[in-house]
């Protein structure tokens, strides 16, 4: 999951201090944040004080047209918007409609509990002829979009928007700048994107799009023009989709030329239900480059003109996140994702690479080992780092594992086949606290477990 520690309290400040503006206080000075957007002047800041907001003047909050910089004090894990809406008395959490610019800022704050009116416009956060920003926002559990924005521009940065029954993002007509988001879980597509007429552009970038119940990232466009870049869209139904008319790409690899039209650049669509990336159009394709597309239900390159081993350094190969199963999509050093092993050398996906395994050197030169069997870490004790080492007499699924003495998983190194041999394996345990941890190997049937010491 993305940070959601806001980081925009000094901005808003600094912006307050240069402009003479005002700190308003929730609760303390107005009793709502209604109230403190309604007593604001423009630029002011409406500062929230943690705590759950529910009831009148929490909810359908309306900037009314000023610039105001909206936050609350610690973040959103600490401060919610419940709508606490029902199908009987559907309510929004914000709307935003009255020509609000960029310098208007919602920042730190879980929203919840919205309920649509069974409009295709109706979400949680609704925003249309105004430009707003999103920032450190928790976006989740609403019974109807998460964002629907419309005819102008919107930018979303460092939120997660999940588990909403609609589109996580959804637009009618407008652009958007997507960055450091998370969008996962949602009943539709996590971003829906239609921009049939007025020829607006869609940045989507380092963003991990995760388990929506329809297309990941979802582009349907008649002028617009988009770029996604370094995301990571695995276990949707298809991870990325366009379709009707766009501009054609100039014939250029991934390595040399940067051109300006529609791309598809350094990501990962890795394991999706049926698509990778699909492509259905009236004109040809966009360009996409440098992208991995891999382990997909029916095909990872429904595209034509594009795929593995093209002139545009795309491939198809295991992305080795470092676990799935746990969320964490970061991927391995070895990864062919990683800047040293991709075709174009840069970083491949929405995360670095942060776990580490290999053979160790020599092993080519050496006799298969004649039994399973697994080393005790060194150092021990360590601080921060240690090395794992076990051997395979045969090739064989391997999971490497790391749990702290509560029984709780708190890494995965590895969960694939691996060849005959000795390997080892790296730990960086710098954010880990000092204690004793159990590491335990499965190879095929082999199971065994030992225990190491962190000492800092």
């Amino acid at each position: 999951m993305k940070n959601l520690t806001t980081l925009g309290g000094l901005i808003g400040l600094v912006l307050a201090s240069t402009t003479i503006a005002s700190i308003i206080e929730v609760p303390s000075e107005q009793p709502t944040i209604q109230a403190g957007i309604n007593a604001a002047s423009r630029y002011d800041t409406v500062l929230v004080t943690d705590g759950y907001y529910v009831g009148d003047g929490n909810r359908d909050i309306d900037f009314g047209g000023k610039d105001v910089y909206l936050m609350s004090v610690n973040g959103a894990e600490q401060t919610t918007i419940d709508c606490a809406a029902t199908e009987y008395q559907p309510r929004r959490a914000f709307y935003l409609h009255s020509g609000e610019s960029e310098f208007s800022v919602i920042e730190g704050f879980t929203i919840s509990g919205a309920y649509g009116d069974g409009s295709y416009f109706d979400a949680a956060v609704r925003c249309e002829n105004a430009s707003p920003r999103l920032r450190y926002c928790l976006i989740t559990e609403n019974n109807c979009h998460g964002v629907m924005y419309a005819n102008d521009t919107l930018r979303i940065d460092n939120c997660v928007v999940s588990y909403n029954t609609g589109h996580g993002i959804t637009s009618n007509e407008g652009a958007i700048d997507i960055r450091d988001c998370e969008i996962s879980y949602n009943g539709q597509c996590g971003f829906y994107w239609n921009a049939q007429w007025y020829g607006f552009r869609a940045e989507v970038m380092d963003c991990l799009v995760v388990g929506n119940g329809s297309v990941g990232v979802y582009l349907f466009i008649g002028s617009g023009q988009f770029h996604v870049q370094n995301c990571t869209m695995v276990g949707n139904e298809t991870g990325f989709y366009h379709e009707w008319n766009f501009p054609k790409a100039e014939s250029a690899t991934a390595a040399s030329v940067s051109v300006d039209t529609s791309t598809v650049e350094n990501c990962i669509m890795a394991f999706n239900d049926v698509y990778g990336t699909l492509c259905y159009v009236w004109a040809d394709p966009v360009m996409v480059r440098c992208s991995d597309a891999y382990g997909n239900g029916v095909e990872d390159f429904h595209y034509e003109g594009f795929g593995p081993d093209d002139d545009f350094d795309n491939f198809s190969a295991d992305p080795m996140f470092c676990d799935m199963d746990a969320g964490d999509f970061t991927i391995s050093t070895y990864s062919p994702c990683a800047p040293a092993n991709s075709p174009c050398g840069l970083l491949v996906g929405a995360f670095g690479d942060s776990c580490t395994y290999t053979d160790l050197p020599g092993q080519a030169d050496e006799p298969v080992p004649s039994t399973f069997s697994l080393g005790q870490n060194y150092p021990n004790p360590f601080n921060p780092t240690t090395e794992i080492v076990f051997e395979l007499p045969a090739a064989a699924r391997v999971k490497l594992e790391i749990f702290n003495m509560a029984g709780q998983k708190v890494t995965t190194f590895t969960d694939e086949p691996m060849s005959a041999g000795k390997h080892k394996i790296s730990w960086d345990a710098s954010g880990f606290a000092s204690g004793v941890y159990l590491y335990r190997l499965k190879a095929g049937d082999f199971a065994d477990s030992r225990k190491m010491l962190l000492l800092k």
